[in-house]
């Protein structure tokens, strides 16, 4: 059946909407917010008659848009938001401030995990948030927990982490995924809602949701708002959409997607609910506003802007919910939160819960008392050598690359030899032996039962550093092994050096715990600061990784201080410290020179020297990108080689020096725009050499002058000696610090075939030149006249002296060529010509995933080189990858990316590979377009009936009603081709009593 046309819909305003705000007596329940947002949950809760006392909400990725969604919550709800991360606040100590909630609320962000985000994957960020809402939920214990997010969360860490703790906490809680439309909300939205209550062990089939009867369309919402939304003018994909539907759609509203060039808009009818409201439709890729987002298109043919009110109205929030007018802040704070009806259906759910569970806390209040750590531990202790282990048939096995834990459902790793046929030593005392039983006894319960598997370890490691202490390594390694199949030996081993890790560092003991267990004597090694810096960083640490990083500030750091003129770290950025006042620095953003005002516990200072050579160094990188970029146009392979090696080196360098400024990536990419490269081209001065060996630490620095020497006469081989740059120095320095350990080393710094050829070629023009010059001696000696014997012996002290130099600038490469020669006649590669493992640098013909781009992010194409173009956004020229589309097709598309290193990555795909996946592609869309055809054909066919069939309704043929539609003699409505051939043959009978009429 049709939907009913607008002039018979309800246009007044849905009650909810129009409702005034309600008044909350002072002893109303109240609930805290940890990751509130802009309090579109709250919103709900306030309704239903919850005060809001707190919000916790902060995203260091965006703090400008953090802090204008901040905003209003604080307008809407007249006390301030905590705006710092979740995990700040913990780590800080502030949550003990805050007033206890009835009611804690955990919405934690979900951009990660959601499944619209096409590279969705837990990161360690999401995890920290959860370990932080954990010990919010120990510090303040509320009668009631209640966690939103999407359907994802369920499989998550952090969710793993969030129930784990509930358990632990006596919580019992109930899980469901819901469809916001059953709740009588206009937009389809699914979530997921955990609702936990402290102390209360019955089913809790109380506070599960219930979906309402009442179901409302997106019409119903905002039909009242009609007539004052904005006219617009449709777009040309909206309108080729329309064309596709049939004419009696036509004839009532349609709520449509706005989309731009490409994309296929979504289009619902009246009764229908919309389809999720996103963050991401607010802001284009530019992150400017997208206020025309969604459009709504009447049967007269006119257009209207649905607009932030409507798309508030779409989200259930009552008008009296003040929003800014800018889309991308009201829009964003839109998408990320939870329509209000559900937020209300949750809190009338978990009020009746608030009394219950006060009542069983005062009957059960003995439950409550909190044994110090030492006492949960002797009674846990207690407990278990009390009772017999249970066996298992699960296998503990760790591996070795990242410390992560996996279980076998075959063999039962346990004790394989009874702890008293080992041989103590005679000093040993009764209570280390009773120590080791409990090992012992706690290694067959740990990998017997994993539901509390961190606890476990914590407890089971701390007693592993308390046996090696009183053992001694050598035989505490012996009794493991007595007592341990090798792979829980080398698992309890790692334990132990965790747990002396953490007795070491206690306050990093969270960060610790987070990190694979198998990087822990590594990090035992180094200094607080150094293991804060690795543990609370974003990158993702590897052995070697770690290695490098404690290598590279093993050096006691330099004390950076704020002052005028220095650089900063600020808001993710860097900038150049201008002035101080009232307690904000005025600061200026290296990427685009614009003036930033910030508190000063918000800024970092940087240390001024290292920061210049890391300057120094970027350019470096930059010009060597322009080279290579001149020798892929020219295919001059074998300079290519030399570059791509040099930048691999450099690469290593730039890792130490980020290390060393506590500097990300994120951090470093306004710089990557604004560097000028000539600045690597500056003649040395003293003290740019005294600054590079002293923040590289360099030893020995006559082979890097030399190298840097070497580099200079084969750029300018006309003088005898050229002053080295920037540059070159750092080329040394880089070639100094990873230079190759093979047995063709030299003895010195390598240099590259190229340069040995080059050398070569020097030598022996010099060697001619010598040659010439003593003949042109020897002539003038024989030939000269009495007369020119003073401007003869002139010339031939200078002769001299240039001879003497040669010979000595040749003896100090003697060795190295010398090498150099043995290693080309054995056919082994130099050094640089074959380390290029480290380089980014992507050669043409590579296949390439492109990862940052507005349009084609996540495709693939074919990378067929680079060029340095100048382009007007940028105020110097910029590197541009080119690469190709679909090649080999007539949809062959080449496209042009600024910063190509940043924004593609290279693909295990072979170019085979890839033309097989681009052929699969375009079979693919073949298929989508016969699709596409066969259901406008459809389309078709269910017009033709319902035009066919109103006709044959008014010649009274039995089966058709007013509406197009056939029901058969047995009740059952025919549709499609059938409806069309049964349409067809009534026509021709119809047509056949006609004719016998006449």
């Amino acid at each position: 059946m049709l939907a009913s046309s607008p002039s018979s819909q309800n246009k007044n305003p849905p009650p909810w909407a129009t409702a005034p705000k309600p008044v909350l007596p002072e002893n109303a329940p109240t609930a805290g917010y940890l990751c509130g947002g802009g309090g579109i949950f709250s919103a709900g809760f306030y309704i239903a008659g919850i005060c809001s006392v707190w919000n916790i909400d902060r995203d260091p990725n965006d703090p400008k848009l953090s802090d204008a969604i901040a905003r209003i919550y604080e307008q809407n709800f007249g006390h301030p938001v905590i705006r710092q991360t979740l995990q700040k606040v913990v780590t800080s100590g502030k949550l003990t401030n805050l007033q206890p909630p009835n009611i804690l609320v955990l919405t934690q962000p979900c951009k990660h995990l959601s499944r619209s985000n096409p590279k969705a994957k837990e990161t360690s960020s999401d995890i920290s948030t959860a370990e932080a809402a954990v010990i919010a939920l120990e510090t303040f214990l509320s009668p009631v927990f209640v966690v939103e997010n999407v359907p994802e969360y369920q499989h998550s860490t952090s969710w793993s982490l969030v129930k784990s703790a509930l358990t632990k906490l006596d919580y019992s809680y109930n899980t469901q995924i819901v469809n916001t439309a059953d709740y009588g909300i206009p937009q389809e939205r699914h979530r997921f809602i955990a609702i936990a209550i402290r102390g209360s062990r019955e089913e809790s089939t109380l506070y599960k949701l219930r979906a309402t009867q009442h179901s409302i369309g997106w019409y119903e919402a905002i039909a009242d708002l009609l007539p004052s939304l904005e006219d617009i003018e449709p777009t040309a994909t909206q309108l080729q959409r329309i064309a596709t539907l049939p004419s009696h759609l036509l004839e009532q509203p349609l709520l449509i997607e706005r989309v731009g060039a490409w994309g296929n808009p979504k289009v619902r009818l009246p009764e229908e609910p919309s389809w999720t409201i996103r963050k991401s439709i607010w802001i284009d890729q530019r992150h400017n506003s997208r206020a025309n987002a969604i459009n709504i298109r009447l049967p007269d043919g006119s257009w209207k802007n649905l607009g932030i009110r409507g798309a508030a109205r779409l989200m259930t929030l009552p008008d009296w919910f003040t929003l800014p007018d800018a889309a991308w802040i009201a829009g964003s704070a839109l998408g990320n939160g939870v329509p209000c009806l559900l937020a209300t259906a949750i809190a009338n759910a978990v009020k009746p819960l608030l009394v219950k569970s006060s009542q069983e806390e005062s009957t059960h209040a003995p439950k409550q008392i909190l044994l110090p750590k030492e006492v949960e531990v002797a009674l846990l202790i207690q407990e278990r050598t009390s009772n017999k282990t249970k066996k298992s048939t699960n296998t503990l096995t760790q591996n070795q690359a990242n410390g992560s834990i996996t279980m076998s459902k075959t063999t039962q790793l346990e004790a394989t030899n009874p702890l008293q046929d080992f041989s103590f030593a005679e000093s040993t005392t009764t209570d280390i032996v009773e120590l080791a039983k409990e090992v012992v006894e706690l290694g067959n319960s740990h990998t017997a039962s994993f539901a509390d598997l961190k606890k476990q370890a914590l407890e089971l490691g701390e007693k592993l550093k308390q046996l090696e202490a009183a053992l001694g390594e050598t035989l505490f390694q012996k009794l493991l092994k007595h007592c341990f199949p090798k792979e829980l030996v080398r698992y309890f081993r790692n334990l132990t050096t965790q747990a002396k890790l953490i007795a070491k560092f206690p306050n990093l003991q969270q960060h610790i715990l987070n990190l694979p267990i198998c990087h822990a004597a590594l990090l035992l090694a180094g200094t607080e600061s150094q293991v804060e810096a690795i543990l609370t960083s974003q990158t993702k640490w590897t052995i070697s990784l770690i290695k490098e990083r404690l290598a590279s500030t093993s050096e006691q750091a330099i004390e950076a201080t704020l002052s005028p003129g220095s650089p900063v770290v600020f808001l993710n950025k860097i900038g150049l410290l201008l002035s101080e006042e009232n307690e904000l620095l005025s600061i200026r953003n290296f990427g685009d020179g614009e003036i930033y005002q910030q508190p000063i516990d918000e800024v970092r200072a940087l240390d001024k020297d290292t920061f210049d050579e890391f300057l120094n160094l970027l350019a470096t990188i930059a010009g060597l990108n322009e080279q290579l970029n001149e020798a892929l146009l020219t295919n001059d392979e074998r300079t290519r080689n030399d570059i791509e090696a040099k930048l691999g080196k450099l690469a290593k360098c730039k890792r130490s020096l980020m290390n060393q400024l506590a500097l990300t990536d994120e951090n470093i990419s306004c710089l990557t725009a604004a560097i000028d490269k000539s600045l690597s081209l500056r003649r040395l001065a003293q003290e740019d050499i005294n600054r590079a060996f002293r923040i590289y630490n360099i030893t020995d620095t006559d082979a890097v002058l030399a190298k840097a020497n070497l580099l200079a006469r084969l750029r300018i081989k006309g003088e005898l000696n050229p002053q080295p740059t920037i540059a070159e120095l750092i080329v040394a320095i880089a070639t100094y610090l990873h230079k190759p350990t093979t047995k063709h080393g030299g003895g010195g710094i390598p240099i590259t075939t190229r340069e040995y050829n080059e050398l070569i070629e020097l030598v022996q023009q010099q060697n001619q030149t010598i040659a010439a010059l003593k003949t042109e001696i020897t002539e003038h000696q024989e030939n000269a006249a009495p007369i020119d014997t003073n401007a003869i012996a002139d010339e031939l002290t200078t002769l001299r002296q240039k001879l003497t130099q040669y010979q000595q600038l040749i003896a100090s490469q003697e060795q190295q060529i010398q090498a150099l020669q043995e290693q080309v006649q054995s056919s082994v590669t130099t050094s640089e010509t074959v380390t290029t493992d480290d380089t980014d640098t992507i050669e043409p013909g590579t296949v390439v995933k492109i990862i940052k781009h507005p349009i084609h992010a996540g495709k693939l194409g074919l990378f067929t080189g680079a060029t340095i173009v100048n382009d007007w956004r940028f105020a110097e020229p910029v590197g541009v990858g080119k690469i190709v589309l679909m090649p080999g097709t007539k949809w062959h598309f080449p496209l042009e990316i600024n910063n190509y290193n940043e924004c593609i990555e290279r693909s295990n795909l072979t170019l085979e590979q890839y033309r097989q996946l681009v052929e699969l592609e375009l079979i693919g869309d073949e298929c989508k377009k016969v699709k596409e055809e066969l259901s406008g054909n459809q389309d078709a066919i269910t017009e033709a009936v319902y035009q066919l069939g109103k006709c044959l309704a008014l010649a009274n043929i039995p089966g058709w009603d007013d509406c197009g539609n056939f029901t058969d003699e047995y009740g059952k409505t025919l549709t499609g081709t059938t409806a069309l051939r049964t349409c067809t043959t009534a026509i021709a009978e119809l047509l056949d009593e006609l004719c016998c009429q006449f």
